[in-house]
């Protein structure tokens, strides 16, 4: 029996010896829960080597002083109590780290405290009272009455696990409910074998059980970390807003969204970039000890707060404001890296977490396209995102059931005095049959990934179009084209089947693209253009003069025609300089050998102005609004 409890203690130390060796090697940063599975592991790994060593002195009673023996099984006593102690603390910080809430978890430290104090005075009562253990005169150990009182205080801290659990339970993970299911029957199972069995030696295993149940729990998933910041990624947010919600506590969320990420990737590496993400997260985990971070999606942070008082919400987001206008230093490298923000409050709205979710990325989105690059989740928002809602439902509705409509706008040119080409646009209805505005629904169909759909509809309605209409005057009917359509390697081969489908020449059709949908991906776009235009393709560089109208655009892609923006036409008629500015870039354009569409025009003095400086297409309400094909057809014959 003697060997057998030896045996069972040493197993029980090297299995806490692996897990010491492997948090060693995962260089987990020492959060507070970290630090308590630390002290657990340090506490198991001292009483089980004590036990031992009691074990063998016991043995050899008749060469070991007894007061020797009586220390150190006192130790024993007092080591084995408080790694229960300290284990049972690491358990009620991981049950309640999802609980705002800290009355449960401070009453339990206390509780914990004077368990633990009660415990060793009592220890160091039974040096005269002999309660606990004695040591005879002969060198054998005897036990006291209350011998097994430890069993009883594991037993009450068990009993408070249990209590915070259930009154908690809705914001428990579900890696501590199965914790929670699963470890104390078994641990209760080892006690009764133990009581049973008193000359068998089974305190360390109950421990080193416990503390592998712990660590495979919570420590050995590398899955919800992001492998660059060390935060918890999406999946782990979701998890978080899900507990959060269903234990009805409020809180607090700020994304952070760094705007110009990709000019530090390019200007000193991926490797260096990676250190700048890491360092922001950092600071991010770090700044509040109340906070948790996550990486929401690429270069966006999720920061989760409590939500106290308005008051204390805004000093959160002015302090991260604050920190993200000043520079941020990797090595030598120091940049500023700006950043848009969002802010979402919970506070019972009875809302689930998906629906979080959604009004989180719809006002990042808001904040990322707006001036201010802050937006707090409002009544107004609300309304918005509403709104855009119901445009996604009525989007998506409109594809399943083909409930798109091609309207075409004739274009004027100047040379034949007639309209020689038009430009295909879409138009949908709600579920009511009122309109939505392409401003409106086109920004939505991006977001949600239904441009690709739409683009493929309209080509094939124009291509339907023409085919029936060959007797109408029209040289040809621009399409817009957008980035979906360029990451697909088989565009051109697509485009190519539909039109041999309806036997349209290549020259009737032309496709409309913007400088913001080349510069997303220069490179991509302009293989696919070169290619496209290779086999008799021809393209409009659309919306000239918003944005960055980037000359190395016109100069590196063989467009056929530039198509001023509206924005553009009314400088000409307010602005001397502009006007200027326009006749060269008109001059310059027709000895690029490209023609210039002006479009937006709505009155005769614009035309006027227009047609002076040399435009040779003309498109816009003053000649004819945008019409259904039948109405084109009417119109032009």
């Amino acid at each position: 029996m003697f060997n057998w409890s030896i045996i069972t203690e040493v197993i029980s130390f090297l299995l806490i010896l692996v897990l010491i060796l492997n948090l060693s090697y995962s260089k987990r940063t020492l959060t507070p829960l970290v630090k308590w599975f630390w002290a657990g592991l340090i506490c198991a790994s001292v009483s089980i080597i004590w036990n031992i060593l009691c074990v063998f002195l016991l043995s050899s009673k008749h060469q070991v002083p007894r007061y020797i023996n009586i220390f150190m099984n006192t130790g024993y006593f007092i080591l084995i109590v408080l790694t229960c102690s300290v284990i049972t603390m690491y358990v009620f910080e991981k049950m309640l780290e999802h609980v705002y809430d800290k009355y449960c978890i401070k009453r339990a430290k206390i509780i914990l405290c004077l368990l633990t104090a009660a415990y060793f005075v009592l220890t160091l009562a039974n040096l005269k009272t002999g309660l606990l253990f004695w040591i005879d005169e002969s060198g054998n150990y005897c036990r006291g009455v209350l011998n097994g009182i430890g069993y009883w205080v594991m037993l009450i801290e068990s009993c408070l696990l249990l209590f915070c659990y259930f009154r908690h339970r809705s914001s428990v993970s579900k890696d501590m409910k199965h914790v929670m299911r699963t470890v104390p029957p078994i641990i209760l199972t080892i006690v009764i074998i133990q009581i049973c069995n008193p000359q068998t030696l089974l305190n360390g295993t109950i421990i080193a059980f416990t503390e592998v149940s712990l660590f495979v729990s919570f420590y050995n998933q590398k899955r919800e970390n992001d492998s660059v910041t060390g935060l918890g990624i999406r999946y782990s947010f979701f998890s978080e807003l899900n507990l959060k919600i269903e234990g009805r506590q409020k809180f607090h969320v700020i994304l952070i969204a760094l705007t110009d990420f990709g000019v530090i990737n390019c200007r000193y590496g991926h490797q260096t970039g990676d250190e700048f993400l890491y360092a922001v997260a950092n600071w991010l985990d770090k700044t509040f000890k109340e906070a948790v971070a996550f990486r929401y999606v690429g270069v966006t942070f999720a920061v989760m707060l409590p939500f106290t008082t308005p008051e204390q919400e805004e000093q959160y987001s002015l302090h991260y404001r604050k920190r993200f206008e000043e520079a941020w230093a990797v090595g030598d490298c120091v940049e500023v890296l700006p950043a848009a923000f969002a802010d979402f409050i919970y506070s019972g709205n009875g809302i689930d977490a998906n629906q979080v979710i959604e009004a989180l990325d719809y006002i990042m989105s808001l904040a990322k396209h707006s001036a201010q690059k802050w937006i707090q989740f409002d009544d107004k928002v609300a309304e918005k995102l509403l709104r855009h809602r119901h445009v996604a439902d009525s989007l998506r509705r409109a594809v399943e059931d083909n409930g798109f409509e091609v309207w075409y706008q004739p274009v004027y040119s100047q040379e034949s005095q007639q309209f020689q080409s038009a430009e295909a646009l879409v138009r949908m209805k709600d579920e009511n049959g009122i309109f939505i505005s392409p401003s409106e629904f086109i920004p939505v169909a991006e977001e949600i990934g239904l441009v690709d759909k739409i683009f493929w509809f309209v080509l094939e309605k124009v291509c339907v179009f023409i085919k029936e209409n060959q007797d109408l005057p029209l040289k040809s009917v621009s399409v817009n084209l957008s980035m979906p359509q360029f990451e697909n390697p088989q565009l051109l081969e697509k485009v190519r089947d539909l039109m041999g489908k309806y036997e349209i020449p290549i020259d009737r059709i032309k496709f409309e693209i913007t400088e913001r949908e080349i510069s997303d991906d220069a490179a991509l776009a302009r293989k696919t253009i070169h290619n496209m235009v290779h086999e008799g393709f021809r393209f409009y560089l659309d919306d000239f003069g918003t944005g960055y109208s980037n000359f190395s655009s016109v100069a590196q892609v063989n467009f056929e025609c530039i198509k001023f923006d509206k924005t553009l036409i009314e400088a000409v008629q307010s602005d001397r300089k502009s006007y200027i500015l326009i006749q060269g870039l008109v001059r310059l354009f027709h000895e690029l050998g490209i023609q210039v569409i002006a479009e937006g025009t709505e009155t005769r003095d614009q035309v006027d102005c227009l047609i002076g400086l040399g435009a040779d297409l003309i498109q816009g309400y003053y000649y004819a609004m945008p019409m259904p094909g039948e109405e084109l057809r009417k119109f032009l014959k």
